[in-house]
């Protein structure tokens, strides 16, 4: 991959937003378990495009920051006997490699932790949709090593908290919060991994909605001379029938068709110039 400076920053800052000390161990495998939950379409282009992938170097700012808070909490602990962290397993599936990094395991509780530098927003609407299936491989992983696991968390740094809002609603009191994560059984753990194998190994790569970041359609109630929604709603004919219930004939309220949007592929994939799968909306 090849690190872009558009914006013209110092050297010192470039070198630094450059800096990566993550590896894939000493033993090769052949997908590790963050390649393994993303789509098998990404995966594929960064491998067959790898010398030509361009990223801006200030797009590596919270890969950077969740780099640092890792390496500043292995330091913290590194001579505390209560806990594992950020050791690499390898475990034969069929004819491949899985590989897989944890970030903390604690012996006595037998509890996983993933750390997870990420907004308030989506801890505020329920995580995100990767953590469970993560932590459940890792969980696998750790099971095939004699590491037994009872329980899972996420440990959420929220990077962008604001002290303001704390307590309002559902936003979160503190800037880091410990959110408990559903344990499968091993028989489900073992399955989805070989589900998710058999895509990125065997069926034609793809790129489903919730991979591409699909945002739904929508369509919104609007008025002229006014520049927001008086109502957005998820069908045509609920937009319709609010229309109907809620505004009077000739008052200048019209019906506006907000198209979803693909938003890994327009604004936050490093891949999607050497991808075939047209972003359309339409």
């Amino acid at each position: 991959m090849n690190a872009t400076n558009q914006h013209d920053l110092p050297s010192w800052l470039y070198r630094l937003l450059n800096y990566d000390t993550y590896g894939r161990g000493d033993m090769p495998s052949d997908i590790s378990v963050t390649q393994l939950i993303d789509s098998p379409m990404v995966r594929r282009l960064r491998i067959d495009h790898k010398d030509n992938i361009e990223e801006e170097a200030v797009d590596r700012l919270w890969s950077v920051y969740g780099s640092a808070i890792h390496d500043r909490a292995q330091a913290a602990n590194s001579n505390s006997a209560d806990v594992i962290m950020e050791k690499r397993l390898y475990h034969r599936i069929g004819d491949k490699v899985l590989s897989g990094q944890f970030d903390i395991y604690e012996p006595h509780s037998k509890n996983l932790t993933d750390i997870k530098v990420t907004s308030a927003w989506s801890v505020t609407y329920g995580g995100n949709s990767k953590w469970e299936p993560q932590l459940n491989v890792l969980a696998y992983l750790l099971a095939q090593h004699d590491y037994e696991v009872k329980s899972l968390t996420v440990g959420a740094i929220l990077r962008d908290w604001q002290r303001s809002k704390a307590g309002d609603g559902n936003y979160p009191a503190l800037p880091v919060q410990l959110i408990d994560i559903p344990l499968w059984s091993q028989p489900k753990q073992l399955q989805y991994i070989i589900d998710r194998m058999r895509m990125h190994f065997e069926d034609a790569p793809t790129c489903s909605d919730e991979e591409r970041w699909r945002t739904p359609d929508k369509w919104a109630v609007m008025k002229e001379g006014r520049k927001s929604a008086l109502r957005v709603l998820d069908t045509k004919d609920a937009a319709e029938r609010w229309q109907a219930a809620n505004t009077r004939e000739g008052d200048g309220s019209y019906i506006d068709y907000r198209a979803g949007a693909y938003k890994r592929c327009e604004s936050y994939c490093s891949v999607a110039d050497f991808c075939a799968i047209k972003v359309n909306t339409n």
